[in-house]
């Protein structure tokens, strides 16, 4: 728990810092997505998907109150050890973020 915004911008930029430098040790460049601040859920549109819908009928009032966004991506892969190096990296980024 940082104690002030100066202090939580700190260890956001540190933490950057460090997940870049473990990405550009494996040749990977790291992005990060997010909701528009401004966003307001009344302005989502529902996706018309079996498994989406699947997801609103089981969180019902939850999904309709609050804005949940996702990102889903397909990252092509020149061969078999670009793969395998970019899913390592992933592990050692998710392992720096759980801690």
């Amino acid at each position: 728990v940082c104690g002030s915004a100066a202090e939580a911008a700190g260890f956001v930029t540190k933490a950057l810092k460090v997940l870049a430098q473990i990405g550009k040790n494996d040749d990977i460049a790291l992005a990060a997505l997010a909701t528009h601040p401004f966003e307001r859920k009344e302005d989502n549109e529902i996706v018309h998907d079996q498994r989406y819908e699947a997801f609103a009928q089981e969180l019902q009032i939850v999904l309709k109150n609050f804005l949940i966004s996702g990102l889903h991506m397909h990252i092509a892969m020149p061969d078999e050890n670009a793969a395998i190096r970019a899913y390592n990296t992933f592990i050692k980024i998710f392992l720096f973020l759980w801690h």
